[in-house]
């Protein structure tokens, strides 16, 4: 929740106010006729939806095969979305961040990791979802 937070506030300091007010946020959604599958955060705006998967990782070396994972998880998603959202765009996130404590001490090449991170998929939601750039 952490994560998601900061994202809110980088966009609303960094999107136009009206835009921002726009964006609905929907957390754990349970993916129709799924066997309780659930997307963990899906942003809206407009007829466009933005699927994120977050998952934390301990090491860098395991930020590149857990995204795989988690993008192959969101194809499956989208897939099955798609069935009964047809007319929506739907759009794709792997979000892989770092843990960013270890025994209550902040260990800051994560925290800046993580930051960039946010920043990054900030920009992603500005281009893409808002936008709908492709």
């Amino acid at each position: 929740m952490n994560l998601i937070n900061r994202l809110i506030d980088v966009l609303r300091m960094n999107l136009d106010s009206t835009d921002f007010q726009k964006i609905s946020i929907y957390t754990e959604y349970m993916i129709q006729m799924s066997k309780k599958m659930r997307v963990d955060y899906v942003l809206e705006y407009g007829d466009s939806l933005l699927l994120i998967e977050f998952r934390t990782v301990n090491n860098f070396e395991k930020i590149r095969p857990t995204w795989q994972k988690k993008f192959q998880e969101l194809l499956i998603y989208k897939e099955l979305m798609n069935y009964y959202l047809q007319h929506k765009k739907i759009l794709l996130y792997g979000f892989i961040a770092m843990y960013e404590y270890d025994s209550n001490k902040p260990i800051n090449k994560h925290i800046e990791y993580n930051q960039n991170q946010i920043n990054y998929l900030a920009e992603y939601i500005k281009r893409y979802l808002l936008k709908n750039e492709i």
